[in-house]
């Protein structure tokens, strides 16, 4: 019966939306996260591509969320606007977004409402961008604005 109760626990929580306000992320903006650690060499292999991870996200926000301490970012991380939230932000976030399973990295697509869209377990690529923008329905978004845009 226990067993019962913590999937349906988990599961009401995975479809709440994320408050990342005390984190300084309240604008509506669609985010893609990036769950990782110091120990985790892919997550730190991330860092060294965050330069081309964020440009290839834009518009999308690129977060960092480190579990053991705060993440060496890349002197252009801020010019990029790739922020961080706080440790204990990020561990919640693997608690929600990993569903019983730590394992890292971790990147998670959210939605303008903090609702989740799209998981990774694996390293950001600019393949797993478009996956998770796929994913999102966040590719048609961009194609259909950009077609409204268009005056030829």
């Amino acid at each position: 019966m226990r067993r019962k109760s913590t999937l349906a626990s988990a599961m009401v929580l995975l479809a709440m939306p994320v408050d990342a306000s005390a984190d300084g992320l309240a604008a509506p903006a669609r985010m893609i996260i990036l769950i990782g650690a110091d120990w985790c060499a892919p997550c730190v292999a991330e860092l060294r591509e965050l330069p081309v991870l964020a440009n290839a996200a834009a518009p999308n926000r690129l977060v960092l969320a480190w579990t053991d301490r705060a993440a060496r970012l890349p002197p252009e991380a801020a010019r990029l606007g790739v922020t961080q939230v706080s440790l204990a932000k990020a561990r919640e976030m693997l608690v929600r977004f990993g569903r019983g399973n730590s394992g890292l990295p971790l990147v998670v697509m959210l939605r303008e409402d903090g609702t989740a869209c799209g998981t990774l377990r694996e390293s950001l690529s600019k393949e797993g961008i478009a996956e998770l923008l796929a994913s999102c329905g966040a590719e048609r978004q961009a194609l259909s604005t950009s077609a409204a845009n268009r005056t030829d």
